[in-house]
């Protein structure tokens, strides 16, 4: 990958397994939204419009300084996905879903956006779970400029009370969100102790937060603390798993980077069937 300063902000060039389309839509993250050809969003409390361009992909209007400070580990620049894929198991069903949806890159969220964002998507749907956390970052973030709004902090919300959130109408959900942010401002759920621990010790720990289950677990532990090795399972991805690879399927069969397989195996499989 090549990277230049422009004018008009970074442009990457020679980007191999790297798309946008599939990177921002595979269902990992929840505040980016197509924009004037590509898509713009917000992350670590900045804006940024990606765009693709013939020969690469331009970050408009990012500094070189952030690009490498905050978007090369954002986007997962420095890892070497070719040989994530080479290190998959050979397998028919993988190796279709990979050569499909090979631009996926896993992304690197500040932790406790992850963690709160994937409380909100239980038994949810991606348009419903934008809205809410639309609302949450307008009511209670910090304002970052043109109307837009940084994702409200964990001390934030741990202030609150259950009624506070009923502008979000998130339901039965209310309360798990505090209780996450509880946790998390008080430092029992610690993000540099959390990354220290074992995968398995990692998952127990944010098990024990009340509303927390496996597969929220999973997904705030693979896009927001850096464990590849997370699988998050859902009712769609057991049906998928039990098809493709019987009842009795073990994710340690993908290997250190199983949560990478899941995320092409997932974005593929939904692709084709909806």
């Amino acid at each position: 990958m090549k990277v230049i300063s422009t004018a008009d902000g970074i442009k990457l060039t020679g980007l191999t397994h790297f798309d946008l389309e599939q990177t921002f839509c595979c269902g990992q993250c929840f505040r980016f939204d197509r924009f004037d050809g590509g898509f713009k969003g917000i992350a670590y409390g900045k804006i940024i419009e990606c765009r693709n361009i013939d020969d690469g992909v331009l970050l408009k209007g990012v500094s070189k300084s952030d690009f490498d400070n905050i978007w090369y580990d954002y986007f997962d620049f420095g890892t070497d996905y070719q040989a994530i894929i080479d290190s998959f198991p050979t397998d028919a069903h993988l190796s279709t879903a990979t050569s499909a949806c090979g631009g996926i890159h896993i992304l690197n969220q500040e932790p406790w956006e992850a963690l709160c964002s994937f409380v909100v998507s239980q038994n949810n749907n991606i348009p419903r779970i934008k809205k809410i956390i639309s609302t949450m970052c307008a009511s209670f973030g910090e304002q970052i400029g043109d109307g837009s709004y940084a994702f409200p902090t964990a001390k934030t919300l741990a202030g609150l009370k259950e009624s506070d959130l009923d502008l979000l109408h998130c339901g039965y959900r209310a309360p798990y969100i505090i209780e996450a942010a509880k946790r998390y401002a008080d430092g029992s759920i610690n993000p540099d102790t959390i990354r220290a621990m074992s995968y398995q010790d990692a998952k127990k720990a944010l098990l024990s937060v009340k509303g927390i289950g496996p597969k929220v677990a999973d997904c705030a532990l693979l896009f927001g603390f850096g464990f590849r090795q997370a699988f998050p399972i859902d009712t769609w991805v057991k049906k998928v798993m039990r098809e493709r690879y019987g009842d009795r399927f073990d994710p340690s069969y993908f290997g250190a980077y199983a949560g990478v397989a899941q995320q092409y195996l997932f974005y593929y499989e939904r692709g084709t069937r909806e």
